[in-house]
């Protein structure tokens, strides 16, 4: 049984964040945020009961002229049954450093491109094609004695990097402008946290403006209870949260999300 709350909330400091050190504002193009209770050292991991809120953020471009009839469409939508495309996975045949050029890489982007195409056509619903901005770099040959463990980052959209003119200058992450100037990077590379993508939202807005483009947001995510013993019965029920944001070049962000409660 489940219980919708449609009030909207916001989630703007989840979309929007700033760099300590200048100042200078960021988006959120990509992230999955998990906050977990801590299970003391001496219990197992999953033994016993404990809180947890995840959320997941895409994003994606999308034709001006059809910003606002696209944004109300996914404002209307329900994203834990209907998901929207992933980001592209770049596996480890694939180096860093050929990343948007190589022959190798244009093959695999070939390929997604079909995908995005067929599973989003004309009967998908959806008023205005969306164009996912981020694709997801994965690392992790078990025959590569380089590396201890499995190394993943969010990087911009073969699109996304041909058109704003970003390329890879040897910091792994982090790409620039033809200027030299950073504008998009995973700060999970050099600092612990969640692996996300940024990119220097002054920058962005110039671009949407010059390309007649803008910017949605999808998020969705739970608040619920996971571990214990299994069979218990002790289930009370989980909240989901499902909802869409939107930038224009202005800079302005607007939309909600709302929750929907799933009880025993």
């Amino acid at each position: 049984m489940a219980a919708r709350c449609p009030r909207p909330t916001t989630y703007y400091a989840l979309l929007e964040v700033k760099h300590l050190a200048d100042g200078s504002q960021w988006l959120v193009f990509q992230a999955t945020y998990i906050w977990r209770q801590p299970v003391p050292s001496e219990e197992d991991t999953y033994s016993i009961e404990r809180r947890e809120i995840w959320y997941i953020i895409n994003s994606y471009l999308v034709k001006r002229s059809g910003f606002e009839e696209t944004l109300a469409w996914a404002q209307a939508q329900d994203f834990r049954t209907r998901p929207l495309a992933e980001p592209h996975e770049l596996h480890d045949d694939i180096c860093f450093g050929e990343l948007y050029w190589s022959p190798n890489y244009r093959s695999h982007h070939a390929r997604f491109r079909e995908y995005t195409e067929r599973r989003y056509g004309d009967d998908a619903g959806i008023p205005q094609p969306l164009m996912p901005t981020t694709e997801h770099y994965l690392w992790g040959s078990t025959y590569d004695c380089s590396i201890e463990d499995t190394i993943g980052l969010y990087v911009p959209s073969g699109y996304l990097a041909k058109s704003m003119g970003l390329t890879w200058q040897g910091r792994v992450g982090y790409f620039c402008n033809p200027a030299g100037d950073l504008v998009a990077f995973d700060p999970s590379v050099e600092a612990q946290g969640p692996s996300v993508l940024l990119v220097r939202k002054d920058t962005f807005t110039r671009f949407l403006r010059e390309n007649d483009l803008a910017l949605i947001w999808i998020v969705h995510g739970e608040k619920q209870f996971v571990g214990g013993p299994p069979h218990s019965g002790s289930f009370i029920g989980r909240l989901h949260v499902t909802g869409s944001y939107g930038m224009a070049a202005d800079g302005q962000i607007a939309g909600g999300c709302s929750s929907q409660i799933f009880s025993p």
